[in-house]
């Protein structure tokens, strides 16, 4: 990758007078490229498997070099984070939930790194506007769509599924996860296309191209699915905003949901016969059926749940999942395969609202977002809704939201909070004299004792 993939990161627009830092805008490639590359190591290698201890450390010191870092940025980050009060305090209790954790030595660990993830998102938000790390992102996608395609045709029997003869996995453990990181690929760089000039938009289309053709060769249903439902709606949401059309768009939205309401009212809605137009079972690949052995452990303790990530790592899952795991020829589940269940496993019906109102706050700014005169307008402004929505959407196969360690976890968050940092920019803006003094333009200021954003 070398000095093209560095000239790359820091490829700004004309208008931007100054260019992010190279050793910031590296440090957030390494990172975000780590998620994939890093757990690569034991499919790449055979039977290898990555010491946990690197694993840990390499995390352990992006946290600290983010916690030094937005401590310069210290007193504006902390009116960033007291406007995104659900999110920490949902982090905050999957931290306390050791008090009542069946594993509170995994329970302390993993909330940590939650938090500590969650730190790294702040961090992104808080140092990068958002055009800005679109371009950083749109170069990790770059990185890993070539690095999976290599792996694909130069060594079939890791990079595609069934030992070499199925559908492309790349770098990841199956063709799903490969899927869902194109599908993430292809709409933030669609979205960052727009704005795009040269250089950058020939680099952007053809990385655009590349993720296209692997998501196509992962044959995943699910992936291209939510892809098309985020296109959808954040496509309904942008023309529903607009100035011109906004009437015209609500009108229509609204008397197609009138018209699927009726429909569903009338026929009802058979799931099987949805899955069978794809050709997928309705099991979900095997998902379901450990499901209903979850939800009789969700009875037992429905409240605060069995502590963050312990219920999988302690002998309690045994005592509910024995039958299924003989049924299943030994095969045991690691995580609940659904964002919601694992968040109920977690922490209960208390987390799980704390979820739920958080999703509905990030929602709602985002789609004020999208129509700010200050933020970043057009296209762009789409990304944040379109992150949450993927993942919602992708939550019901996978277990995303409140994840830790995973671009998902990190995006979730600058996803959740560049609408939080465009507001607060937007309001000062409006009472400053003098226009010059606000993040976007005086992007090194962090520097000084008066520092923004």
């Amino acid at each position: 990758m070398g000095k093209a993939t560095a000239d790359a990161i820091v490829d700004l627009d004309p208008d931007e007078e100054e260019r992010t830092p190279r050793s910031e805008a590296w440090l957030i490639f390494v990172a975000l490229l780590c998620t994939a590359l890093v757990p690569s190591f034991s499919k790449t290698y055979g039977d290898f498997t990555p010491d946990p201890v690197f694993n840990q450390l390499l995390w352990s010191v992006l946290y600290l070099i983010a916690f030094v870092r937005i401590r310069t940025l210290v007193p504006n980050v902390r009116t960033l984070i007291a406007k995104s009060a659900w999110l920490w305090v949902f982090g905050l209790l999957m931290l306390i939930s050791v008090l009542w954790s069946v594993n509170p030595f995994v329970t302390i660990k993993e909330s940590m790194e939650m938090i500590g993830t969650m730190i790294i998102g702040a961090y992104i938000v808080a140092r990068f506007p958002l055009r800005r790390f679109l371009n950083i992102l749109s170069v990790v996608f770059g990185a890993i769509a070539t690095l999976s395609l290599l792996l694909i045709f130069a060594s079939p029997g890791r990079g595609r599924m069934d030992w070499g003869s199925g559908a492309w996995s790349g770098l990841f453990q199956e063709k799903n996860l490969l899927g869902a990181a194109m599908a993430f690929a292809i709409f933030s760089i669609g979205f960052s296309l727009p704005s795009a000039r040269g250089k950058r938009r020939l680099r952007m289309l053809a990385t655009l191209i590349l993720c296209i053709l692997l998501l196509v060769g992962s044959n995943s249903v699910t992936a291209a699915t939510d892809l098309a439902i985020v296109l959808l709606l954040a496509g309904a949401v942008l023309l529903c905003r607009s100035e011109r059309y906004g009437a015209t768009a609500r009108i229509v939205v609204a008397a197609a949901a009138a018209v699927a309401l009726v429909l569903y009212t009338m026929y009802g809605f058979d799931p099987n016969a949805l899955f069978a137009m794809f050709g997928r079972s309705s099991t979900l690949t095997g998902r379901t059926d450990f499901w209903p052995f979850l939800y009789q452990a969700i009875g037992d303790r429905p409240l605060l749940g069995y502590g963050y990530d312990a219920f999988f790592t302690a002998p309690i899952s045994v005592d509910y999942l024995s039958y299924y795991v003989v049924g299943s020829g030994g095969w045991t589940p690691y995580h609940a395969h659904n964002s919601f269940l694992q968040i109920l496993l977690n922490a209960g019906y208390v987390g799980l609202a704390l979820c739920i109102v958080q999703l509905l706050v990030g929602f709602r700014r985002s789609i004020m977002f999208i129509s700010r005169k200050d933020g970043q307008g057009g296209a762009e402004a789409l990304w944040p809704f379109a992150v949450l929505l993927y993942l919602v959407v992708g939550s019901y196969t996978e277990s995303y939201l409140g994840g830790f360690n995973s671009m998902e976890s990190v995006l979730f968050v600058a996803a959740y909070l560049y609408p939080v940092r465009s507001a607060l920019i937007g309001s000062r803006n409006e009472s400053a004299a003098d226009p010059t003094s606000s993040l976007e333009a005086r992007p090194y200021a962090y520097r000084q004792t008066t520092a923004r954003f």
